[in-house]
């Protein structure tokens, strides 16, 4: 993927205004235009008008052969209110583009309550990166988790990569109930995992246990992690 996609997608709406205003025909005629900087350009004027209407185009534009398309489809339609757009979001949490799958899942976080059961279904799914996706949407999710067991589940993961999303989200939480899953991820074998989890611990932990996982942990076998219990043992002492 091109380095530029996020700068690219910052800087797309500090351009000159829509060239389409609110004109919804014209908008979806570039929509099936050849030129991927047209389509681009239509997703966010149908992003600005905000209304009904546009969810059903913009969905269909997640599946666009440019991921710059796709990635702006995502952010607007996170931005939509719209029911029908969580599930197509869930699926966009597939998508070949890692930006466009980051994009899919600040959607889904976006989207609050309305989001929230689909996206508990797929912390149990079979491939990796719908639970990913889910872990880092409840993480910026503005929308209520009636429960933290599923996030606790991932934890053991076979995936490192939701290991240490999941464990990141549970840092963020900052609930104290979860400080002995935290604990046990500072003796994963992915030093990522045991990484995030040590920062979590510095955060939601205290007093003695904060100090035992701290000292356990400048004898890691990684530097990052042994300068970080070093640095945190300097603030308590």
């Amino acid at each position: 993927m091109p380095s530029d996609l996020i700068e690219r997608g910052d800087r797309r709406r500090d351009d000159l205004p829509s060239r389409f205003s609110d004109d919804f025909d014209a908008i979806i005629t570039a929509l099936g235009s050849g030129d991927e900087h047209d389509r681009e350009e239509a997703v966010d004027a149908l992003s600005e008008l905000g209304d009904e209407r546009v969810v059903l185009p913009l969905i269909r534009a997640l599946d666009d052969a440019s991921p710059y398309v796709r990635r702006a489809a995502a952010e607007a339609l996170g931005r939509s209110s719209a029911i029908k757009a969580v599930r197509p979001l869930i699926k966009s949490l597939t998508d070949d583009d890692r930006y466009v799958r980051e994009a899919a899942s600040e959607a889904l976080g976006h989207l609050g309550d309305i989001a929230i059961p689909d996206i508990l279904s797929g912390l149990d799914d079979t491939d990796w990166r719908i639970r990913l996706g889910g872990v880092v949407a409840l993480r910026v999710s503005s929308g209520i988790v009636p429960s933290l067991d599923p996030v606790i589940r991932r934890v053991s993961d076979d995936s490192p990569y939701v290991r240490r999303e999941a464990v990141k989200t549970m840092g963020r939480i900052g609930d104290h109930r979860i400080l002995p899953y935290l604990i046990e991820m500072t003796n994963d074998s992915d030093p990522g995992v045991r990484l995030r989890a040590l920062r979590a611990v510095t955060k939601v932990g205290t007093g003695e246990e904060r100090e035992k996982v701290l000292k356990r942990c400048m004898q890691d076998p990684d530097n990052t992690i042994r300068v970080l219990a070093a640095e945190e043992l300097k603030h308590i002492s």
